[in-house]
């Protein structure tokens, strides 16, 4: 399964590189990446450096101004984001990206701010792989980040957005509180904790058939942006509410 759900962030690569070649002008494709297992860190190193030297890569900060027209690219750029909070991803951040200066957008589930009492195990093997990960035989590269790396992460420029509180999937909860409790409470811990605002919101899985409008409609009273992960190129007529990425 591990396999299966890395090969998803490296999905046919060849694919990523004709999309990006053929786009036009003043477009934007965001590139999204999980977990980055070791057996596949110079993989992603490779792709890294290889956006890096043919395309203009933004920050998330020049990503939301362009998305509100404030800003226009004479070229295809990209932006990069991850999803779930992987300790294997913040080590691939500071060895890969951090060198290049690169600024990325991290999708974290509040659930594991102050993981130490929680079994995270669990929790990760049934939200994020549908049960399929030995929670008995865990892997370390499924390990979720904690708070101080969290916060090394946004004194180095890297932006957080909100991910759920668990890495559900909303569309299965059929309560007011407990989609407050995705949905809203990660703002107000994330605003107590670290002292920012989450204007960015990722929906766990993020296909087509895991949004609804009603959903929608809570995203936008509550955040500033809805990344999915259809995929696609985003461009001027691209909603803030259905931004597009490639996994």
């Amino acid at each position: 399964m591990k396999i299966r759900y890395f090969l998803g962030i490296f999905y046919k690569l060849i694919l990523i590189i004709n999309r990006l070649t053929n786009s036009k002008n003043n477009c934007v494709t965001v590139i999204n990446y999980h977990g980055i297992e070791p057996e596949f860190f110079k993989n992603f190193k490779s792709q890294i450096h290889w956006l890096n030297r043919n395309y203009k890569i933004i920050t998330p900060n020049e990503f939301k101004a362009y998305m509100n027209g404030e800003v226009k690219f004479n070229e295809h750029c990209i932006l990069i984001t991850f999803d779930d909070g992987f300790i294997s991803s913040y080590d691939s951040i500071q060895k890969v990206l951090n060198p290049l200066g690169i600024k990325i957008l991290f999708f974290i589930p509040s659930i594991f701010l102050n993981s130490s009492n929680i079994k995270y195990e669990k929790i990760i093997s049934k939200n994020f792989f549908s049960g399929t990960l030995d929670s008995r035989n865990f892997p370390d590269y499924y390990k979720p980040i904690n708070n101080n790396k969290i916060q090394k992460l946004i004194n180095q420029g890297h932006n957080i957005g909100g991910h759920t509180h668990s890495h559900c999937n909303v569309l299965n909860i059929n309560s007011e509180e407990l989609l407050n409790e995705e949905i809203i409470y990660p703002i107000s811990i994330y605003k107590k904790m670290f002292n920012i605002n989450l204007e960015s919101f990722a929906f766990p899985y993020g296909r087509i058939n895991h949004i609804n409008n009603y959903l929608l409609k809570q995203i936008s009273i509550n955040y500033s942006y809805c990344f999915s992960n259809i995929r696609g190129t985003n461009c001027n007529e691209t909603s803030v509410f259905a931004i597009k990425r490639s996994i």
